[in-house]
């Protein structure tokens, strides 16, 4: 098997249905993946109808697999690799559509680079396709490695200052830190890349491991790209294979805000001594400050004002 597409769904049905439905759309009979590939759905106990739809559709090369309680998207994907036999893994959110030929570029782009790196020190470790929003727009994603230099830079808005904003590492490539531009770039290097639309060799996954089971949700990509990066592995993004992810389909804001900055802490509390972890708390506090006090007086939110309060509770409880 060269592809073993792994796909975790959690009360997603429509969108999961339409996700599996455009991969088998994108992949045509002339391509290199025809039945070659395999689709592994772990459902994440959903309570709506995504098994009974999914088995409704009678592919042969769909695995649907129940977890019995909601794994969150480490463990789950972590899940779906004991079910997978392919050469190369690709792990594909359930809000995704892929076009064709996209597949088959990432897929031989990999596995050439494989090749020429075969005997090299340096190797290509994760490969993103490129996201898009829904209207066709250029999804920024992805970043610089975290530290406290490039989660200052992002929580602080410095990425967004004129001219300045785009030389700064930042840990999330958006403001003038996201370029998207049309550049003749066929690949294109980043720190880490976000975990919506990765591929990677089966045995990478098998010699150092997959997601982090401890993180829920949210900050998975971050770890498992440094962790990556300190065996001697590069990640990027393949510019000319692009996929439409929705978006939020599965989470709601306050969910992904509370998931990143406890993302931020565990990565710190895992990777760096106490008082840099001490330092991160005083930025990520001084932080949502800030925006509770821009969604309070300056633009009246209080959804999000709320969020960033309890965000600072989640801060000033977390414990070392």
């Amino acid at each position: 098997m060269k592809l073993s597409i792994i796909i975790v769904s959690y009360n997603t049905c429509k969108l999961t249905l339409q996700t599996v439905t455009s991969l088998t759309k994108s992949i045509k009979s002339e391509s290199p993946l025809a039945n070659n590939y395999e689709i592994i759905v772990i459902d994440n106990d959903s309570h709506d109808q995504t098994i009974a739809t999914l088995k409704a559709l009678h592919l042969k090369q769909l695995k649907i697999v129940n977890s019995g309680e909601n794994l969150g998207f480490g463990r789950a994907n972590n899940l779906g690799f004991k079910y997978a036999t392919g050469q190369l893994l690709l792990f594909l959110n359930s809000d995704t559509i892929v076009p064709a030929g996209s597949l088959e570029k990432m897929y031989t782009f990999y596995t050439q680079t494989l090749e020429k790196e075969r005997n090299k020190r340096k190797k290509l470790g994760l490969l993103s396709a490129t996201l898009r929003n829904g209207d066709g727009s250029i999804q920024p994603q992805g970043g610089d490695l975290p530290n406290l230099a490039t989660i200052a830079t992002t929580m602080f808005f410095l990425d967004d200052l004129p001219i300045l904003g785009r030389l700064l590492p930042s840990v999330q490539h958006t403001g003038r830190r996201f370029h998207p531009s049309a550049r003749a770039v066929e690949f294109r290097r980043q720190g880490w890349v976000a975990g919506t639309a990765v591929m990677c060799e089966r045995e990478l996954w098998e010699e150092k491991g997959g997601w982090d089971p401890e993180i829920f949700m949210y900050g998975e990509d971050q770890e498992l790209c440094y962790r990556l990066h300190q065996e001697h592995y590069y990640h990027g993004i393949l510019e000319t294979a692009p996929i439409t992810h929705l978006g939020s389909a599965s989470s709601s804001s306050a969910f992904a805000i509370l998931g990143e900055i406890r993302g931020y802490l565990y990565f710190f509390r895992k990777y760096h001594p106490r008082q840099q972890w001490e330092w991160l708390k005083l930025i990520l506090w001084l932080a949502a400050w800030l925006r509770v006090t821009i969604f309070t007086l300056v633009r009246p939110d209080h959804q999000r004002a709320d969020i960033y309060t309890q965000a600072i509770g989640v801060i000033e409880q977390a414990r070392y």
